[in-house]
């Protein structure tokens, strides 16, 4: 079991902030955000690491040391994270987590993550469906559908930003994002796209809910703001 930490974009919803700095580089009670999810891994003997960079890349590394592997992507401030996967497909090797960098959970939500022996478990949140993270359709119990696309009054929760595969589930997720690319479309994209293709080709898609348990995800400054009054992430 391995995790990779997709932490290549600008943040510009976050600047000034973000002008010279990473979005996962910001302080949030005693660590910056990567190294919280970076404690939480740890905590569970997820050891392996790997970072894919691209904006200030130097500087994750010099904040991370040696706790993680890193992959540069270059073309990182001109398309979406379904293009950074893309270029390190090489990556989905094995049985993994996929974070968003900008996430914060609490210890038993990733539990439930671990836990599930699907070959697709996306952490949801079935008690809200916010307009500013991503959203999702759930039939059957399993998603159905995922993205931005999803207006947030018809939605059935939001996805939030972390992900657990299989290793066949990996496999078949590589493969799905090696045919989406290769069509020259999706370039602002996430890689989540793959995983409605997926869906809707009926491979169950399984929804491992957070039961109420506390979860950020970091996007704008006032979400910033708030974070540093929290401590549920805090290891």
């Amino acid at each position: 079991m391995k995790a990779i930490i997709l932490a290549a974009g600008v943040g510009k919803r976050m600047h000034p902030l973000t002008l010279n700095c990473p979005k996962c580089l910001l302080p949030l009670n005693g660590k910056t955000i990567i190294e919280h999810q970076i404690s939480l891994l740890k905590d569970y003997n997820i050891n392996k690491i790997e970072i894919i960079t691209g904006y200030e890349n130097k500087k994750i590394e010099e904040n991370v040391k040696n706790k993680a592997q890193y992959f540069y992507y270059p073309d990182y401030n001109n398309t979406n994270n379904l293009y950074t996967l893309y270029h390190h497909l090489d990556l989905l090797n094995d049985d993994l987590f996929i974070f968003f960098s900008d996430v914060l959970i609490s210890r038993l939500s990733f539990e439930n993550c671990i836990n599930s022996k699907a070959d697709f478990s996306l952490l949801v949140d079935t008690d809200k469906c916010d307009e500013s993270t991503m959203r999702i359709l759930v039939e059957n119990n399993n998603i159905s559908d995922i993205g931005s696309h999803i207006a947030s009054d018809h939605g059935d929760g939001n996805f939030i930003g972390i992900a657990k595969f299989s290793k066949a589930g990996a496999e078949l997720l590589k493969d799905k994002i090696n045919v989406l690319v290769k069509t020259g479309k999706y370039i602002n994209d996430y890689y989540t796209i793959a995983i409605a293709q997926l869906a809707k080709e009926n491979h169950c898609i399984t929804p491992i809910g957070v039961n109420g348990l506390p979860w950020m995800e970091i996007d704008t400054y006032d979400e910033y703001k708030k974070a540093q009054k929290e401590n549920f992430y805090v290891l």
